[in-house]
């Protein structure tokens, strides 16, 4: 099996556009190189972003865990109620998104 290398998250449109100018002679390297830098931030914001929820993830189990462990067998612990608000989650995800449509056109 053949490895492939990583390559850069273009939109098919902006390779298009990218190889077409390079193929009429205009390179756009300077636009190519700021398109991938775009890409890089956003990574990094989406990176940021996994590390927040796996903590905020860590920090809800270890409330279920020591709610487990303080009820008789069987009664309910009412795991749900400790979870984050899920509008505010929500708007912020919805936020990001446009955000990040808005810079990939």
């Amino acid at each position: 099996m053949r490895m492939s290398r990583p390559t850069p998250g273009f939109s098919l449109k902006d390779l298009s556009a990218f190889l077409r100018a390079r193929d009429t002679s205009q390179p756009l390297c300077q636009q190519v190189r700021a398109s991938a830098q775009q890409l890089l931030e956003d990574v990094d914001r989406q990176i940021e972003d996994l590390l927040t929820t796996r903590t905020n993830m860590r920090r809800t189990r270890k409330e279920w865990d020591a709610r487990l462990k303080a009820i008789r067998p069987g009664a309910p612990a009412r795991l749900l109620d400790v979870l984050p608000s899920v509008e505010h989650s929500s708007r912020r995800s919805a936020a990001r998104l446009t955000t990040l449509r808005t810079r990939r056109r």
